[in-house]
């Protein structure tokens, strides 16, 4: 079945040591390894040396090697801002430090995910084909023109689905030269919640599941999968047209018009589609797009596998599509499985918390009265470094400032709750905003945990966001979460709440992290 078939494919500064920093010359004509490539062996590790709890990547580059220049590098958080990013097989990895990297290890993406295992012989990433695997570790303004590589895979976990820690070593052989670039790398689940972009899940059954070969423009070449859980899902058919829209991590459309004067959509397969709106009277069309991303002609088909309505309103639908766009060969192929009767909306907030989420110092706040507690770190743009307390208890009102350091004092405060968006607003010597939404279908926040959070408004609406703004500095995207320890009303009025969040703005490993605890007739802040 397609089905099964689509399931099976989802699933700051640097410091160089022992070597130098003159370029070497490039091959005038790049030519694979002139001998066979060894597979990688444990003897080519290269052992990291930093403190746990970190993301650490170690490179050991051969004096011929073209890529690393013949000198070793070692990057953790203290050098380097290192961001993950994961899609079913495909792991990436940027590190911008005194250097700069990007690095793309794609596995076959018949094991559904990153998977242990040895992977050896593997092509340039660029080159790879829609079904097997490849790498490439590029920078410093160096790439490959064609190499042989391989990577092991020695530890990997998920949790829910999400990527939560992974141990790897690569080797890549670049042009004619027998001379390699190795490297490690080591991300515990303490540094990996730090430096993942947040991604969620596959769903085990999407209702709207979606593959991509390599040159497909509109998916990427990526995998995705939606379901009630990670995105809000609307289908609706007028006459023989079907109209879907995905508003999730991604947001799609599509348009399917069968052919011919139907009234109705009809089980049946249809080829010859072209772009929709564009097609001739009577004629059959589609389009699938989103992201910014479209095509400008269509050759396409669709397969209506079963349908169903009741009282002339479509209640479920079974159909697959394959889309090309502007005369490429490369496909976009998907399947939508929708039954109005398991629809559901998004589940509520998780209410176990996850191990070791932060919480403010046992000191950082008075044991009583309402108080809001802000840690910067640096590097954050948003708090600038700096470290804020505001309550009740606090003397005199202070202020903070650029350059990082610490403040306390009072402000005006305004918190409301309205439809699961809760709004704060403060206004002293620093003034601050913060927003916080709950999943669509949560009337009000209840207590739980909110995670893999994006800037509110251009949330996923199936998961929630936030954002928390100083001064006007403000995050252009960001990722983060929040967490309710413990929230009342009065009727649809809010009453207290206690609760905690950290943001990550633009790219940055440096966060903001809070704690708002607030009741109504306590003393103002």
């Amino acid at each position: 079945m397609l089905l099964a078939t689509l399931l099976s494919a989802c699933g700051g500064g640097g410091g160089a040591s022992g070597g130098t920093d003159a370029s070497p010359t490039a091959p005038s004509t790049p030519q694979p390894p002139s001998a066979p490539v060894p597979p990688l062996s444990a003897a080519s590790a290269v052992t990291p040396t930093n403190a746990s709890g970190q993301a650490l990547i170690s490179l050991s580059s051969d004096g011929d090697d073209w890529i690393g220049g013949g000198a070793n590098y070692s990057y953790d958080s203290s050098n380097a801002a290192i961001r993950v990013g994961v899609n079913g097989t495909h792991l990436s990895i940027q590190v911008d430090g005194k250097e700069s990297w990007h690095a793309d290890f794609q596995l076959p993406r018949a094991l559904g995910q990153l998977q242990t295992g040895t992977y050896n012989g593997l092509p340039r990433y660029a080159l790879r084909t829609d079904e097997g695997g490849g790498l490439e570790w590029i920078g410093q303004g160096r790439a490959c023109s064609v190499f042989n590589g391989n990577v092991v895979v020695e530890a990997v976990s998920y949790l829910a689905g999400v990527l939560t820690s992974i141990d790897l070593r690569f080797e890549q052989y670049c042009n004619s030269s027998n001379a390699a670039l190795r490297g490690q790398i080591h991300i515990g689940p303490q540094a990996m919640a730090r430096v993942a972009v947040p991604q969620n899940p596959m769903p085990e059954q999407p209702v709207v599941a979606l593959k991509s070969d390599i040159a497909d423009p509109i998916g990427g070449g990526l995998v995705y999968g939606y379901d009630s859980s990670n995105a809000v899902i609307k289908i609706s058919a007028v006459g023989a047209k079907l109209s879907v829209s995905v508003n999730g991590d991604q947001q799609w459309s599509g348009d399917f018009q069968l052919p011919g004067e139907g009234e109705v959509l009809a089980v049946g397969s249809y080829a010859g589609l072209s772009r929709y709106p564009f097609q001739a009277d009577a004629a059959g069309a589609m389009s699938w797009f989103g992201e910014g991303r479209g095509c400008n002609t269509i050759a396409a088909s669709m397969v209506v596998h079963s349908v169903l309505y009741e009282a002339g309103v479509l209640k479920a639908v079974d159909m697959s599509f394959e889309q090309h766009c502007d005369g490429m060969p490369a496909a976009l192929k998907g399947e939508i499985h929708w039954d109005s009767s398991k629809t559901t909306v998004p589940a509520g907030p998780a209410t176990q918390m996850p191990a070791g989420l932060w919480t403010a110092p046992a000191d950082a706040m008075p044991a009583t009265g309402n108080a809001i507690y802000l840690f910067s770190e640096p590097g954050d743009y948003v708090g600038k470094g700096w470290t804020w307390l505001v309550g009740a208890a606090v003397g005199d009102s202070g202020g903070g400032g650029g350059g990082g350091g610490s403040s306390s004092g009072t402000a005006k405060v305004s918190i409301s709750e309205s439809k699961g968006l809760l709004q704060i607003a403060l206004t002293g010597d620093v003034s601050w905003t913060g927003e916080f939404k709950a999943m669509n279908g949560v009337s009000h926040l209840q207590p739980g945990y909110y995670g893999i959070l994006k800037r509110y408004p251009f949330h996923n609406p199936s998961r929630g966001g936030l954002d928390w703004n100083m001064d006007g500095h403000g995050c252009g995207a960001l990722n983060g979460w929040f967490a309710v320890d413990a929230i009342s009303y009065s009727g649809e009025q809010l009453e207290s709440i206690d609760m905690r969040f950290t943001q990550y703005c633009d790219g940055s490993i440096a966060p903001l992290r809070g704690r708002i605890r607030w009741s109504q007739g306590k003393p103002t802040l």
